[in-house]
């Protein structure tokens, strides 16, 4: 759903609506950066895009997730070595999951994905590297259907008992059918090339 290319080259169709680039849906494209070196304009060109995206829809607050592979997290740390780096304390008895925890960059938090394969991208260059801006109040969850009886509704519904003919007992199945989308993509945005320190 983002592309890795200014908005004029955005033409690919996201969500059912075409992407503005050439004569598509007019507002609907996701943001993009190019980093040239981490130590040179990194930390600028995340602000430029995390600025430019915030401004977008300002009602649905900041852009507040950083997804970004393991190089590119791990260069942004580097920058960080000198500045004081302050965590959000932890409240109530659940504590936090090492894992999970994330760097503060501006409102937002980054988080490292250790799945997120930069070789499998071959434009825009993001095989050196992907952070994704994410303004998590633009994202919805959907569940299909509406009559339990008949299609379900698709939220862990309980479908059955049905006879099974082939022995001697009845089957109940748990539906679950789901699917995100986003409302507002040019609020959102993609910055490549956080690989090169």
């Amino acid at each position: 759903m983002f592309d890795f290319a200014a908005k004029a080259s955005q033409t690919d169709t996201v969500f059912g609506l075409a992407k503005e680039g050439t004569s598509g849906t007019t507002g609907w494209h996701n943001g993009y950066g190019q980093i040239t070196s981490m130590a040179s304009d990194g930390i600028s060109t995340l602000r430029q895009e995390y600025f430019r995206a915030s401004r977008k829809g300002k009602l649905l607050g900041p852009v507040d997730m950083l997804i970004a592979d393991e190089t590119s997290f791990s260069n942004y740390i580097d920058l960080l070595e000198d500045r004081i780096i302050v965590e959000d304390a932890v409240k109530g008895e659940a504590g936090v999951d090492d894992v999970t925890q994330g760097v503060k960059f501006l409102k937002a938090t980054m988080y490292l994905d250790e799945f997120l394969d930069t070789t499998q991208f071959t434009t825009g260059g993001a095989d050196n590297g992907v952070i994704y801006g994410l303004k998590s109040s633009t994202w919805h969850a959907y569940t299909l259907g509406s009559d339990d009886k008949m299609e379900t509704k698709g939220d862990f519904s309980v479908r059955g008992p049905i006879r099974r003919p082939d022995m001697d007992a009845h089957q109940f199945e748990y539906v679950l059918y789901m699917g995100m989308y986003c409302d507002f993509l040019s609020a959102n945005f993609a910055v490549t090339g956080g690989n090169i320190a």
